[in-house]
């Protein structure tokens, strides 16, 4: 009958890891070669080194501020650490160009947070809000900025462009100003709160046409409730835009009058296709009225 051991069933035999330890090989290597075995010494040539390929010129351009773009520096650096591990050849230019130029406009973003912090979030979705704090910087720079718009400036692209010193729009662009909105979940207090909320929004984003266009606030107001698409010159009119490109010479005002040119208004299209949609009720006849047939017979009677 087998006697019970440290192996699984009490098989016996040669348990794992018994006998003569491996010697290491930091002690072979010391040792050399104690058993006399044949060794083969492999001739390994020798290994140059290989240059650097040369970064596109884009890396190192020249930036709007006067500075030079610092992905050219990164791709340099990176690659000489790449290089002393030795996997420089598995890394392709390319690759590393794409991650320079992506390092580098992350630096420039965080310079710009650190040097403006115009940084905040959406008080309702938490999503993050640009446009306003894209107009203060422009406005807080020292110099002159101009703000050209080939296509359309709508939204939060039209608060934008306001901040710049001179708004020059393309005769086919289009401006657009309208309200704010969100969506809002709750009771009465959650939809108060985000009544409140956007009147607020709807106050700031007016501060900027304000300041832009010189219209009275009521006016502006009219205009974002009735979500206005300008062309060039109706945005010049109204001093959203201080000229038309490619107008060839003097960009002359039209003449004044109190009509507003627009593309496109939702509020009147809406109305004029609810006025076409819903019949209008005739008037009901009122019940102590007389028919005009027995009025007329009511008088030939007296006149007889």
């Amino acid at each position: 009958m087998p006697t019970k051991s440290n192996n699984t069933g009490g098989r016996g035999g040669r348990r794992p890891g018994a006998g003569r330890k491996k010697t290491a090989v930091k002690e072979k290597y010391e040792n050399g070669n104690p058993g006399g075995r044949d060794l083969t010494v492999l001739d390994i040539p020798d290994v140059e080194g290989e240059d650097m390929p040369t970064p596109h010129d884009f890396l190192s351009a020249k930036q709007h501020d006067g500075s030079t773009l610092e992905a050219g520096d990164i791709y340099r650096e990176t690659w000489e650490w790449l290089d002393k591990l030795g996997v420089a050849k598995a890394v392709s230019p390319q690759l590393l160009e794409r991650y320079a130029m992506c390092s580098a406009r992350w630096i420039q973003c965080e310079e710009m947070t650190t040097r403006l912090g115009y940084l905040s979030k959406h008080p309702t979705t938490g999503k993050p809000i640009p446009s306003p704090f894209i107009n203060i910087g422009i406005m807080d720079y020292k110099g002159n900025v101009t703000v050209k718009i080939d296509a359309l400036a709508a939204s939060a692209a039209s608060v934008i462009a306001m901040a710049g010193t001179k708004v020059c729009m393309s005769p086919v662009a289009m401006l657009m100003i309208h309200n704010p909105a969100t969506i809002a979940i709750g009771d009465t207090e959650e939809m108060q709160k985000a009544i409140d909320m956007l009147s607020e929004v709807k106050e700031s984003i007016m501060n900027a046409y304000e300041i832009k266009s010189g219209l009275s606030r009521a006016k502006i107001s009219k205009l974002m409730d009735a979500e206005t698409w300008m062309n060039a010159k109706e945005a010049r009119k109204l001093g959203f835009a201080d000229e038309v490109l490619f107008a060839g010479g003097e960009n002359p005002l039209p003449e004044e009058d109190d009509t507003i040119e627009m593309l496109f208004s939702r509020k009147a299209v809406t109305d004029s296709l609810l006025s076409r949609l819903i019949p209008k009720k005739k008037p009901e006849a009122d019940k102590h009225m007389v028919p005009v047939i027995d009025l007329e017979k009511r008088l030939s009677l007296l006149a007889h």
